[in-house]
Order: C-alpha cells, then sequence, then structure tokens
C-alpha cells in the first residue's frame, strides 16, 4: 500500500498492511546522533526507516492571535501563542516546551473565542491548489 491508500484504509475503518506514521519533526541534535550512528548523510530519515511521505500543508487553525513574549532571561522565553497558550522553552535547547496556562478553560471562555476559527482564506497557503497537485502526483 502506498501511505494515501493506508490513510484513506485508516479512515475508512478499513485494516492497512501497516499503520500509516508521520513524524512532523526531527530535533537537529537527534539527527545528527542517527548519523553518527550509521544513518548516510544524504539520506531522510523517513527514508531510512522506511515511513510513508505524507504530504504537509500548512493550514492555520489556530484563533490568530498575536503571539506574545511575556518574560524572557538568557536562557528560556515565555509566550503567549496564537491560540492564546503560554509556553516556557529554552532558547537554545531541542525539548518539549512547558504549558504555563490556557486561554480557553471555561465554556464561557470559548464562547468568547470561538468565531475567531471561522474559516478564512486567509488560513490556506497560496499554492494551495499546486500542492495539491504535486501531492497527488506523488
Amino acid at each position: 500500500m502506498t501511505s494515501r491508500e493506508r490513510i484513506i484504509a485508516v479512515l475508512e475503518h478499513r485494516e492497512p498492511d501497516r499503520l500509516p506514521m508521520l513524524e512532523i519533526c526531527y530535533w537537529p541534535p537527534t539527527v545528527q546522533r542517527w548519523r553518527t550512528e550509521g544513518l548516510p548523510a544524504d539520506v531522510h530519515p523517513e527514508q531510512y526507516f522506511g515511513l510513508g511521505v505524507i504530504p504537509r500543508m500548512r493550514i492555520d487553525c489556530s484563533l490568530q492571535l498575536e503571539v506574545q513574549t511575556l518574560e524572557e532571561s538568557d536562557e528560556w522565553v515565555i509566550e503567549r501563542d496564537r491560540n492564546g497558550a503560554v509556553h516556557k522553552r529554552w532558547k537554545d535547547h531541542y525539548a518539549t516546551c512547558a504549558e504555563l496556562d490556557q486561554l480557553v478553560k471555561t465554556r464561557a471562555d470559548w464562547e468568547r473565542v470561538r468565531e475567531r476559527l471561522t474559516p478564512t482564506p486567509e488560513r490556506l497557503p497560496a499554492n494551495l491548489a499546486a500542492a495539491v497537485g504535486a501531492a497527488r502526483g506523488r
């Protein structure tokens, strides 16, 4: 099965030959270590590990709030993201950030922000038609 066929099978509640897998991001220090352990320099991890290459198209599903820096030190930064969540992240280390707060905590909070999720053309990439065509060609 192709990656596309696997995804369709899962969405149709059929059993694929194996689970479709997608890694959105590989931490650079991890890839560097893999290279020292035998990952060839000219091979992408998805290819090396036999993962399906699943096209990604960036669609903005956020509340579209402005990112705000709330606090900063030499080592870390605390920011409110485009969904209103507050995260603390290291500046020079790849690690999962600490989630400190969320904008939506109650039904009233949801009612106040839900209209910000209205679909608009700006949420889609400018090259969407070309990207879909290219993905289908693969």
